[in-house]
């Protein structure tokens, strides 16, 4: 029964090991490299179908080529007669072929890394603003040592790079008056250098708020039900976490409510901590805003529409967010009547005495390794 075989180079028509036909590739870097591109995403090639064309009861050497007949694999598929070097074609024009496939793929990034890209940026601002903004509460407040409590951070340094002055940040703050401070007095020169440092922080907080717009923009084009499922921001986190919208979407629900909760899940596995519920995903209201004994149950229905969403926004252009948020809010609803109660309080796993009332670091009924019951020597009787 003869059978449909393709290499970089060629399709070849064999039957028992030998070749009955066969259409060659142009001997063209750029040709061969259009055709692996294609072979790579799952295309069938004209050359192919031309060998297929009439051909009763063919077999396909890959299931690319399942359209054209049945897969039939076996290890004589590949001859000394079909090797490059037989039908002109060298090593080095496949190697070309390669790298002007591996270029035309590297401009092709997906939309989801720049996403992912601006996710890890915010990260990176957060740390650095918190970082920032305790060493500028605790330069200031030797100052006006009264402002920190009163005022956010973003507020904080907006405050101080635009007056410096504890009289105008109080009056323009709308502060009580600052005359009767405590703190120090501040010189032209220290004035000067605490609003330049936090110049620099209001710049910070400006960065992550453009960034943030920028994701809550891109997020409604690249993942729609998503974005209006659980919001633009937590989507791109779990989008990053997973490392692609594809990715995300071929993961089962149990390991999207993990996303994030890694290293609790590992202290789990390796020391034997309560097993966590949830991962990123808590940052959602319906979560946060819950009673801790309801949270694991609406952390599994949350996962399972994101699932659902995330399928929709990789494989599909339907628009199904509003129908999945609306049975969450159903599931959540039904969750918080069931058990509105909170449960006995059951023993932990760790607190609970191990099996056979034996400890880690013992051997046999609670002694030490090495301590165990020694046994008589045994005694032979001669006869």
């Amino acid at each position: 029964m003869p059978k449909l075989v393709t290499t970089w180079f060629g399709t070849f028509l064999v039957e028992r090991g030998k070749i009955l036909k066969q259409v060659l590739f142009p001997k063209d870097a750029k040709a061969i490299a259009e055709r692996l591109r294609a072979m790579s995403e799952e295309k069938v090639l004209d050359e192919e179908r031309q060998l297929a064309q009439g051909v009763r009861e063919l077999k396909v050497a890959d299931g690319r080529l399942s359209p054209l007949g049945p897969v039939s694999k076996s290890l004589h598929d590949m001859e000394i007669s079909m090797r490059p070097e037989v039908h002109g074609f060298s090593k080095g024009l496949y190697q070309e072929a390669m790298l002007i496939l591996g270029r035309s793929r590297m401009k092709e990034i997906a939309e989801d890394r720049y996403i992912i890209q601006a996710v890890r940026a915010i990260d990176d601002l957060n740390k650095t603003a918190n970082l920032l903004s305790e060493r500028l509460h605790e330069w200031y407040s030797f100052h006006y040592p009264e402002l920190g409590p009163d005022v956010g951070d973003e507020r904080f340094a907006q405050l101080i790079a635009q007056y410096g002055e504890r009289t105008e940040v109080a009056k323009e703050g709308g502060l009580p008056d600052a005359s009767s401070s405590v703190g120090a007095p501040l010189g032209d020169q220290d004035r000067s250098a605490v609003m330049a440092y936090a110049s620099a922080l209001e710049g910070i907080f400006k960065t992550r708020g453009e960034i943030e717009a920028y994701i809550e923009d891109r997020m409604k084009e690249i993942a729609p039900n998503l974005s209006h499922l659980i919001g633009p921001i937590l989507a791109a986190k779990l989008i990053a976490l997973s490392g692609g919208l594809e990715r995300l979407a071929r993961l089962p629900a149990s390991t999207i409510q993990m996303l994030g909760a890694e290293k609790a899940f590992f202290r789990h596995i390796t020391e034997g901590q309560d097993l966590p519920k949830h991962g990123v995903i808590f940052q959602h209201p319906l979560l946060h805003a819950s009673p801790f004994w309801q949270r694991g149950k609406i952390a599994r229905a949350m996962a399972s529409k994101i699932a659902i969403a995330a399928k929709s926004d990789a494989y599909g252009d339907n628009f199904i967010a509003e129908a999945l948020k609306n049975d969450l809010d159903k599931r959540v609803e039904a969750i918080r009547r069931v058990f509105k109660d909170q449960p006995a309080k059951a023993p932990r796993s760790h607190d609970r005495p191990s099996r056979g009332g034996r400890d880690r670091g013992f051997r046999g009924h609670g002694r030490p390794r090495g301590q165990g019951r020694s046994r008589p020597p045994k005694r032979f009787s001669r006869r």
